[in-house]
């Protein structure tokens, strides 16, 4: 058992120094069960690396009231970003920058809400901020790296999980 535990041990200390895998690492410590954040992974996308598409490389946060391609202009001021921008690519080719925004302290139902399409509405905006703002084609790359070191099975996600809490305690 020992033996176990000094493996489970060096596994997380390995996922843990992956910079790559943090912002999925503090998407599940948001979470209090892994069967909640499993389904939220799988069905919702919610994989801890979001983006916005956007015309300004200067792009900042303001309290605005966006447009919704599907609906329009909203009632409610936010933001709409998504976990795919090579998604959103065709649907606003006039957007030569993408933002990508940190969600680690943002909660599901509480400070955003899941779309369609891949897309979440951030209506608490003091919960986010802005990481980067890189060129469309460096954002796709970008999103696309980072899904190729995502967990793919319910094992390694668990994995993930686990380690998150750990560090949290």
């Amino acid at each position: 058992m020992k033996k176990q535990k000094t493996c489970d041990s060096n596994k997380c200390a390995e996922l843990l120094a992956n910079k790559e895998l943090h912002p999925l690492l503090a998407e599940a410590r948001k979470y209090d069960s892994f069967e909640e954040f499993a389904k939220d992974y799988s069905f919702n996308i919610l994989h801890g690396r979001y983006w916005h598409i956007t015309s300004c490389q200067a792009f900042s946060i303001e309290e605005k009231c966006p447009y919704d391609v599907s609906v329009g202009p909203t009632a409610t001021p936010g933001l709409f970003v998504t976990a795919y921008p090579e998604m959103w690519q065709e649907a606003f080719s006039d957007r030569q920058w993408v933002a990508e925004i940190d969600l680690s302290e943002a909660i599901k139902n509480k400070d955003f809400t899941i779309g369609y399409q891949n897309e979440f509405f951030i209506q608490n905006l003091d919960k986010v901020k802005v990481v980067q703002v890189v060129p469309i084609e460096e954002a796709i790359k970008q999103s696309e790296e980072y899904h190729e070191h995502l967990p793919q099975s319910r094992e390694a996600l668990k994995k993930v999980f686990d380690c998150a809490h750990k560090k949290k305690r």
